[in-house]
């Protein structure tokens, strides 16, 4: 016989440390399959660990927790206190004594960074020590395993696909939106310009807005149309009153004050097709009303056409793509007045105190608080009045099959017969029970009254032998 192993290479077993498993003594009951896993764990530490290689079975396990004494201390646990062998201080829903017998970190969640917990991968069958399996695909439907585990899809089943990821549809031009007063204070109309090029003499920008006393915004990205190298563009923007023009997040103009028609410009280097969000805003406080705006290739002196090199989100074709990620639709957020760059989520612009988020959850205006229907937020039926969302009243448990008893023995998925679950909202009080099947590692408890509910968990075997409950873990509900 001969072994190898991390840190050493293959080498020879010699007699004297090799004899019958049968005629050893001190082995009790354990199986050939348990000496061989607890064997192969602890010369898989030892050789990581750099240590001396120790023939002695059982290994030194002073507090009998089945888990090795050196793997503990390295680990930062107790080699004298039995309990922490089913702690989890990682949270990957794998206590140390699993984390031992598997080989993994018990204080990585996870160990090869693969972007799958250990207690996931186990539960899956997958390799917690083998980054590569994230890009594989279990059920050949073609989305990788840490895209479905990501997606909450079922790696097993072929017919559970992540959904597409959806794409905002994108049109020539700017989203342009229009408000009276100022300081964006009410808003008015939000609708698509090829250009910016406004000058109304003493008039306004659109028919709702007054002549004096208004604003607007205009929202697109600018792709750099050139195909090698870095190339600079001039931005140019002449107004009368105040602008700003933000560029790929940049402030590069500002002239936020009263005055006559006036012209500054900024100038940005690109990349080849390189794509970057412009923001310009705009105020108008009296008299005549100018706003324009162009852009130049510094190599060629040209002026760009604008509808060939700006485009906008498509607010007719509404998708849930949140690029701030605040809870707002893109599409919904330009429909309203709202910036879809930036988390604008808390901000209140009513006399009601709601904020956007809430407005939007309630298919109400954020600015005037009257019912709206769009595909993101279904139209009420007749005579429903906007009220706030429903919370959801269901808690999801997950938990990983046990690999040992309480004694150490081992325990196979074919004995595990069912799992029990108590929940109460109160710690020491946890009256209420479900039982689901032991081929299931989730359960759904719906139906919950609002407070911070209480779960532990216990798991029974084919012969009715039922552990003691799990530790206590909480959720509250809104």
């Amino acid at each position: 016989m001969a072994w190898e192993g991390p840190g050493f290479s293959r080498e020879i077993i010699t007699g004297d440390y090799l004899a019958s498993y049968a005629g050893e003594k001190g082995l009790g009951e354990s199986s050939a399959k348990e000496i061989y896993r607890l064997g192969y764990s602890v010369g898989f530490f030892d050789a990581t660990q750099a240590l001396a290689f120790k023939p002695q079975y059982p290994p030194l396990d002073q507090d009998e927790d089945g888990v090795y004494d050196n793997w503990e201390l390295a680990n930062g646990l107790d080699p004298n206190d039995p309990t922490d062998a089913v702690s989890d201080p990682d949270n990957d829903l794998l206590v140390a004594a699993d984390e031992f017998l598997l080989g993994t970190s018990e204080n990585n969640p996870d160990t090869d960074g693969d972007g799958i917990p250990d207690g996931a991968e186990f539960a899956l069958q997958l390799d917690p020590l083998d980054a590569s399996d994230a890009s594989g695909d279990l059920d050949g439907d073609g989305a990788s395993n840490l895209d479905e585990y990501l997606a909450g899809t079922d790696l097993s089943d072929s017919n559970s696909v992540p959904e597409a990821e959806q794409q905002l549809v994108f049109a020539q031009g700017f989203v342009g939106q229009y408000f009276q007063g100022t300081e964006f204070d009410q808003f008015l109309v939000a609708q698509r310009e090829t250009e910016i090029q406004f000058r109304a003499g003493y008039g306004s920008f659109v028919e709702q807005q007054p002549n004096d006393d208004f604003s607007a915004r205009w929202l697109g990205e600018f792709t750099a149309p050139h195909n090698a190298g870095e190339r600079a563009y001039t931005f140019r923007v002449t107004t009368d009153d105040g602008v700003r023009l933000f560029v790929g997040g940049q402030l590069l103009i500002s002239q936020w004050r009263n005055r006559s028609p006036t012209t500054n410009t900024a100038q940005l280097s690109l990349a080849p097709g390189e794509a970057a969000t412009m923001v310009m805003e705009y105020y108008e406080r009296g008299g005549g009303a100018v706003a324009e705006f162009s852009i130049t290739d510094e190599a060629t002196g040209e002026n760009l056409q604008l509808a060939n090199v700006v485009r906008s989100p498509d607010v007719s074709e509404p998708v849930s793509v949140d690029t701030d990620n605040d809870g707002m639709p893109d599409t919904w957020e330009l429909r309203n007045g709202l910036l879809p760059w930036a988390d604008d989520a808390a901000a209140v612009n009513n006399v009601g105190g709601v904020t956007n988020l809430e407005a939007f959850q309630t298919s109400v205006s954020p600015w005037t608080l009257e019912p709206q229907s769009s595909p993101e937020s279904p139209a009420m039926d007749e005579g429903q009045t906007a009220g706030p969302v429903l919370p959801d009243t269901a808690v999801t448990l997950t938990w990983t099959a046990p690999l040992t008893r309480v004694n150490g023995s081992s325990i196979a998925l074919s004995e595990i017969a069912s799992y029990e679950i108590y929940y109460g909202l109160s710690p020491d009080e946890l009256s209420n029970t479900m039982v689901v099947s032991g081929d299931q590692t989730s359960a759904e408890i719906s139906d919950l009254a609002s407070g911070t509910w209480y779960f532990s968990i216990s798991v029974i075997d084919t012969e009715g032998l039922k552990s003691e409950p799990s530790e206590v873990v909480s959720k509250t509900v809104p």
